[in-house]
């Protein structure tokens, strides 16, 4: 660190208030000069408190034995990570990276026993000679005479090739996994290697991907000892999830990229920062074991590590709240002298070296820190066999991060002598990894998947219109008129269903044009029906039709990069097509009761729609979809069934089941307003209401999101619902009618939104999730039909209003009953 900046960091570390100091500042890290902040920490206020910083308030815990004291106390610190995680930066319990290091036992020690092996006694002894031959293949091809950066010329190839030979991945891809080891460990700002979270979660989307390949090719080979063999064949990791798999490659990644290939670079600056140790180690290079092991306290590569507790505790005087962040800054405990002799000198005898924190304590102590050692004293063992000195000749750059202690860039030279005469670099440049942008839809795609879409959509949104002009064409009774409810929507669930037969085998731009034309036919043909079962036939290919289109279209935003906004906008399409259409019938066929007026209004809607909207359609998708890209082969055999997605299956039976009710009710809204006195056009009124806020019910859960959780908000709209159908059985006027339809009808989509989150977060290999759209078309097919069933037994409306309480109150039951499965299941 310049004097200047030295200076600078001190006095201001002297004067600040002491409640006022963040020692997460990235600008600390980035300076070197967060020292004098940790030193009067540790000598005025060791278990500190930070009210406020960009990561949040959290503890400081500054001394080695408050330190310990934490990292050995697992039941009441926890590294859960639906509790925050391990590092200060919050992990999002939805978005996390599971791994073993953010778990507690017993998860944790049955997943660490399968990687620990690797890094043994015995399979170290075998790895010695091939790291020797490595590092000095790569010592022998370094410039003399020359400047060059020990970072990236020593430090990031010999730890890029020893990681490589750890997960025997291809070595003419190894420098990847330096680069998403960097990505994982940044914080996304403008300037550095991600600059957006966003950006930062598609890379490890890439890095998924990649070892996801590896893991298939090896699953049902014989076991191996690379670390995704390991994984592959390990009886409590062979069914770990994707998103679980990613983490804890990331996990080996970062353990073993960071305290090696930073405590390298360390070595050579804290060597030349003290050139009475440097000649002592060229005296005496018996001294390399002592000299690693204070290079790794002195370096401290993980500044922290983070916890968070479980109960209300007292740690060094201070109580601390169930639920706090608790910071333990090993880098600071490392210079603790009421535990470490003059722990700001680096003295490469110390009679205890390895009296330090770097590896951490307890059951998350690091495994892989004899690897560590080992490889960073075979180094300097073949450093000082060919160079008697490597200069530092400028000022390390360092990341602006409170976690990785590390270094960008060290340049260095080796001076050329007569014995060392001056020579050129041998080795070739490192390869430049291509940085390729997220995805991002573009906004005339997403303007079309909304038009056709809100074709697709048109005819349930006008469901109740329809079959009460339908009722009165053919004087259906109540189960006709559920039957020609279902009949759409059989046609929409037969397509739905068996979407993954077809969706990705053709072209979509052909198959939106097709269905859009079909869909026509199909209602302008149920317009000139003239007996039932033309009138089935002809809505049942309507309906198959249109599912096509919602289908595809449901595929097409889902590929959105902002898939919350990207569905709000599709449902506000759909309603306002469908509030257009209610006007038009309101208008031209409703006083007259003329369906034939109706039906052919909408099919000119709905391809015009659907037309406008094939102009800008893509032809098939973007992106592969997760399930596809991410699926993970299981191994064959083995004495552990792979486990089922309960939590998913309740989550859908109960989407299924709640949404039955909701068409049931749905299909007969319509007839129900003559008994509460509504007139047709005021009954008209009312429904568009209920569209209106329909639209506005689906943006609100959008915009919301989960700051409420899921489960409440949900909850409180699944009875509000119930509560829409008590005001219809027990109402008899205009303003129960009103509330029913709103309540019920209009603000489904609310509690409807979560649902499906809650699904999508449960499948995280999403062959349950998929079924979200048949689950609800054979939903939607079943309600009407037993709707109709139930009317038709001559006891009023009564029976419908209680399948409907019924269904929901169901349907809530299960997703309560989901939430807490999803909330014991993060911290199992």
């Amino acid at each position: 660190m310049p004097h200047e900046t030295a200076m600078r960091a001190h006095n201001r570390a002297a004067t600040i208030a002491l409640e006022d100091i963040d020692v997460s500042d990235p600008e600390l890290w980035r300076t070197d000069s967060h020292w004098p902040y940790f030193e009067r920490l540790r000598a005025e206020d060791p278990v500190h408190y930070c009210r406020d910083s960009q990561f949040g308030p959290y503890w400081s815990v500054t001394k080695f034995h408050d330190i310990m004291a934490v990292d050995t106390n697992h039941a009441a610190f926890s590294s859960d990570i639906a509790l925050g995680g391990i590092t200060i930066l919050d992990d999002d319990p939805k978005d996390a990276l599971p791994m073993f290091i953010a778990m507690d036992p017993p998860k944790h020690d049955h997943q660490r026993k399968v990687v620990a092996p690797i890094v043994g006694p015995g399979n170290l002894a075998k790895m010695e000679d091939l790291i020797r031959s490595r590092a000095a293949t790569i010592l022998d091809e370094l410039p003399v005479g020359e400047t060059f950066d020990w970072v990236e010329r020593v430090s990031i190839e010999l730890t890029t090739q020893m990681l490589a030979t750890l997960f025997d991945f291809p070595f003419e891809d190894r420098h990847k996994l330096t680069y998403w080891s960097d990505v994982a460990t940044t914080l996304a700002a403008p300037g550095e290697i991600v600059e957006t979270i966003e950006e930062q979660n598609a890379i490890l989307m890439e890095c998924l991907e990649y070892f996801i390949r590896l893991w298939n090719e090896r699953v049902n080979e014989e076991p191996a000892s690379d670390l995704i063999s390991m994984l592959a064949h390990g009886e409590s990791t062979r069914h770990m999830t994707p998103k679980e798999y990613l983490g804890n490659i990331i996990l080996l990644i970062v353990g073993g990229n960071d305290t090696t290939r930073n405590t390298m670079t360390g070595s050579v600056l804290a060597l030349n920062q003290n050139p009475d140790q440097y000649q002592k180690l060229r005296d005496h290079p018996e001294l390399i074991p002592s000299m690693v092991s204070e290079t790794i306290r002195w370096q401290t590569p993980l500044a922290h590590m983070r916890r968070t507790a479980t109960c209300d505790t007292e740690l060094g005087g201070k109580k601390i709240a169930k639920g706090d962040k608790v910071v333990m800054w090993y880098v600071s405990g490392n210079r603790d002298d009421t535990v470490i002799d003059r722990p700001n000198d680096y003295i490469i005898d110390r009679e205890r070296p390895r009296q330090h924190m770097s590896f951490g304590f307890g059951i998350h102590r690091c495994v892989g820190n004899r690897l560590a050692e080992m490889q960073l004293r075979i180094v300097w063992e073949e450093i000082l066999k060919r160079y008697p000195t490597i200069e530092v000749v400028g000022e390390p750059t360092r990341p602006a991060t409170p976690f990785v202690k590390g270094y960008q860039s060290l340049p260095v030279r080796i001076p050329a002598s007569k014995s060392l005469p001056a020579r050129p670099s041998r080795a070739k440049a490192r390869p430049q990894i291509e940085r390729r942008a997220p995805y991002r839809q573009p906004a005339k795609v997403l303007a079309a998947a909304t038009l056709v879409s809100a074709a697709g959509a048109l005819l349930f949104n006008l469901m109740p219109t329809v079959l009460a002009l339908a009722a009165s064409r053919f004087a259906l009774s109540d189960d006709q008129v559920g039957a020609v409810g279902s009949s759409y929507l059989g046609g929409f669930a037969v397509v739905a269903t068996t979407s993954n037969l077809w969706i990705d085998r053709f072209n979509w731009r052909l198959v939106v044009a097709v269905a859009s034309l079909l869909s026509v036919v199909g209602l302008a043909g149920s317009a000139f029906a003239t007996s039932m079962p033309t009138l089935l036939a002809s809505l049942g290919v309507a309906g198959a039709c249109l599912g096509t289109l919602y289908t595809v279209c449901i595929a097409v935003v889902s590929e959105n990069h902002k898939p919350d906004q990207a569905f709000g906008v599709k449902l506000t399409g759909e309603v306002a097509l469908a509030i257009v259409g209610l006007l038009a019938i309101s208008t031209f066929a409703l006083a007259r009761a003329d369906f034939h007026v109706a039906m052919l209004m909408l099919a000119g809607l709905s391809g015009v729609a659907a037309f406008s909207g094939f102009v800008a359609f893509p032809a098939g998708r973007a992106v592969v979809p997760p399930e596809k890209r991410f699926a993970m082969t299981r191994r064959a055999g083995g004495s552990v069934r792979a486990p089922r997605n309960v939590t998913a299956w309740i989550g859908l039976s109960a989407l299924f089941i709640s949404f039955s009710g909701l068409a049931a009710l749905w299909a007969f809204v319509f007839q129900l307003a003559p008994t509460f006195g509504v007139d047709a056009n005021a009954a008209e009124n009312v429904l568009t209401a209920a569209l209106v806020v329909s639209g506005g019910a689906g943006l609100t859960a959008a915009l919301l999101g989960d700051k409420f959780g899921r489960v409440k908000p949900l909850a409180i709209g699944m009875l509000l619902a119930i509560c829409g159908v008590a005001a219809f059985h027990w109402g008899g006027d205009f303003g129960p009618y009103l509330a029913g339809v709103v309540l019920t009808g209009g603000l489904w989509n609310f509690p409807m939104a979560y649902q499906m989150g809650m699904i999508a977060t449960s499948d995280e290999r999403g062959n349950i999730a998929v079924l979200m759209p048949a689950a609800l078309a054979v939903g939607g097919a079943l309600g009407p039909v037993l709707a109709g069933a139930l009317l038709s037994g001559g006891h009023g409306y009564a029976p419908l209003y209680g399948l409907f309480a019924g269904a929901t109150a169901i349907g809530l039951a299960a997703f309560i009953v989901m939430g807490r499965r999803l909330a014991s299941e993060a911290k199992a």
